[in-house]
């Protein structure tokens, strides 16, 4: 051999102290002289690919043990786990559940009357109760106080007028009032016998009297009657009475004593 010789090396390959070219393994690249393979080192959410370099693994992904593949975890929507962007498995937040990619959290848009559960979803509340106003999570209902009832809303309501709550709270009734005891009914919906001298008027909600004319007197039950001959109403027109007469008088069919005239007794 007279002359010696280098090999002419190409990519990926280093020239070595026999002067031949050797290529570098997987997972490894030519230093800046071509006399060394070397790797690079990765960090975090990188790899070492099989060029030697390192690539930053895409979303939902990260890096194996061994730093040369990117890998996901397998997650189970069952139990509300979501793959996050680092590529582990996390549990959804309460009231929420896994999306239909399994990537994210998501929860059910309610409706009226309903409240959003822990696990994400909606359920109806029951009946006498209504969602919390303010995050709409837990059904609730009013406490109603004297004569209120509580509606299949869950709300209270105050009984009307003339009426009042039943024993369950749960309707507004009234008493039926016997007008012939002379009973009407009050602002509280409960049955009340009429003052005397007085009697249901025609709504049956009040009492009131009749207005007697002259020689009538106002019973107990609050109608006029006649006073019977040589009779007249009291002062508080509500007894017949008549005068006592003396002496040379009379008692006239009015009630009231008179004189006799002269001559006669």
């Amino acid at each position: 051999m007279r002359n010696c010789i280098v090999d002419t090396c190409v990519e990926n390959q280093i020239l070595q102290q026999s002067g031949k070219c050797k290529t570098c393994e997987k997972f490894s690249y030519p230093d800046e002289e071509a006399r060394t393979c070397i790797a690079d080192t990765c960090v975090d959410r990188q790899i070492l690919d099989t060029t030697g370099k390192c690539s930053e693994c895409a979303e939902f992904t990260y890096p194996d043990e061994e730093r040369k593949t990117c890998v996901a975890d397998t997650c189970d929507a069952t139990i509300r786990q979501h793959l996050d962007t680092d590529g582990k498995c996390h549990q959804c937040p309460e009231h929420t559940y896994t999306n239909e990619a399994g990537n994210g959290c998501i929860n059910d848009e309610c409706g009226e009357n309903q409240i959003l559960g822990s696990d994400g979803t909606c359920s109806v509340c029951d009946e006498f109760s209504y969602p919390e106003p303010e995050e709409g999570k837990t059904c609730i209902t009013d406490t109603c106080v004297e004569n209120q009832i509580l509606e299949t809303s869950g709300k209270c309501k105050t009984c009307e007028e003339f009426t009042y709550a039943d024993e369950a709270a749960r309707t507004c009734i009234a008493d039926t009032c016997d007008v012939a005891l002379l009973q009407y009914l009050m602002t509280d919906g409960k049955c009340e016998k009429c003052a005397d001298y007085t009697y249901p008027d025609e709504t049956g909600k009040a009492c009131k009297a009749d207005t007697c004319i002259e020689n009538q007197i106002l019973d107990i039950e609050g109608k006029c009657s006649d006073c019977a001959e040589f009779t007249y109403p009291n002062e508080e027109g509500k007894t017949c009475i008549a005068d006592t007469c003396v002496d040379r008088q009379i008692l006239d069919p009015t009630g009231k004593c008179s004189e006799c005239a002269e001559f006669t007794y």
